[in-house]
Order: C-alpha cells, then sequence, then structure tokens
C-alpha cells in the first residue's frame, strides 16, 4: 500500500469520526418513566418529534416502566429543543378464529397518549415522567 493510500484511509477515517460526532452533538441524554394512573406501564414505544427540524427519536418502553431512547444509536437519547411526545401500543396478535366481518382486538393501551404533549430537552442529562391517558 503506497503511502498516498494510506493517507486516504487516514483522512475518510477522521471525516468519519468528526462527522458521527457533530451528528451526536444534537443529541442530550434522557430518562424517562412512563406511567397510567400512576402505574408504571411495561410496553408500547414513544416517538420524539422535534418542532424545529432535527432528527426525530423514538423510545421502547421497558418491562421496569422505564424507556430506552435513540436517536442516531441505542440509548443516545433526544434531539435537543421542544418537540411532540407521542405513544403507540404493541401489535396484537390476530386470533386464528376471527371471523369475516368481525372486529381486530384492540391492546388495552390502545387510545392512550401523553398528557403533556410537549417537552423540552436541554443541554445536559433530562428527566422525563410521561403520563399516559385516554
Amino acid at each position: 500500500m503506497t503511502r498516498l493510500h494510506v493517507l486516504t484511509i487516514a483522512a475518510l477515517f477522521l471525516f468519519g469520526a468528526i462527522g458521527c460526532s457533530a451528528q451526536n452533538s444534537d443529541v442530550a441524554p434522557v430518562k424517562a418513566t412512563v406511567t397510567k394512573g400512576g402505574s408504571p406501564v411495561t410496553e408500547g414505544t414513544l416517538t420524539y418529534s422535534p418542532e424545529a427540524g432535527g432528527k426525530p427519536g423514538s423510545g421502547k418502553i421497558n418491562a421496569d416502566g422505564t424507556v430506552t431512547w435513540t436517536t442516531y444509536k441505542e440509548g443516545d437519547g433526544l434531539t435537543k429543543g421542544s418537540g411532540r411526545l407521542s405513544f403507540a401500543p404493541p401489535p396484537v396478535d390476530i386470533p386464528e378464529n376471527l371471523k369475516p366481518g368481525e372486529s381486530l382486538p384492540s391492546h388495552a393501551l390502545a387510545g392512550l397518549s401523553p398528557k403533556e404533549k410537549t417537552v423540552t430537552i436541554s443541554e445536559g442529562s433530562n428527566t422525563l415522567t410521561v403520563e399516559l391517558v385516554k
């Protein structure tokens, strides 16, 4: 390998690393718990959509009611600034004995949404409590 090839590969690696860190500089760590009526919600997904643009993030609700937020890579947090939260319950299995014309089953958490729909993610660590309501 020539010296030019080595320098080219090194430059590409450096620019890639700089690009990744710049991309992640707009994200701040976020810890969150999700509740309904004061009890932890243990399944579903929250989505965060930044109001001023930027990459949206999502969070899978864990069995203990906490959320692992992901924007670029798992657990990295959410885009800084104000954004809107939405909730999606987990999918429901379709019964094998469902007859034509019968309604599909819905999840017990269907129809819920965050009580506070807008949140602000600041520089540094953030902590959210998301209460789901009808």
